[in-house]
């Protein structure tokens, strides 16, 4: 339930402050990374850059591969943030059309600590809004 009031608090608050464009924030979190990794073992990306391979896409790159949007704002844990950089490049050449990446580097230690999930996403979404 708590869960649910914070995307809901969080998403009330995008629908004010960014009418008119379409946002994704989101973690990268493990299945991202796992997916990632496995794409990158296997065979060699086709001409256009894309990837057509048996292994599954990561959550994000299910998401961003069937709705489009504007700005994606992707939250990165320490945990993550040594295969951030190569993620993100790769996630933008699966993307179309393009949209504007941005990266934000939380230093969230604990990937089950609510209060700090909470306050990152929280913080990065202020961070966006003031800065679009």
């Amino acid at each position: 339930m708590k869960g649910n009031f914070y995307h809901q608090a969080l998403k009330l608050d995008l629908g004010e402050i960014m009418k008119g464009k379409n946002v994704l924030f989101s973690w990268i979190g493990d299945e991202d990374i796992k997916a990632f990794v496995a794409l990158q073992s296997s065979s060699p990306p086709n001409e256009d850059g894309s990837q057509t391979k048996n292994v599954a896409y990561g959550p994000v790159a299910q998401l961003l591969n069937s709705k489009s949007f504007d700005n994606v704002y992707l939250l990165v844990t320490e945990k993550h943030s040594p295969v951030a950089k190569d993620y993100i490049t790769w996630i933008k050449s699966q993307t179309r059309p393009k949209p504007s990446f941005k990266v934000i580097e939380t230093g969230l230690k604990n990937a089950t600590d609510y209060t700090e999930i909470y306050n990152n996403a929280r913080k990065a979404i202020d961070t966006a809004c003031d800065k679009d």
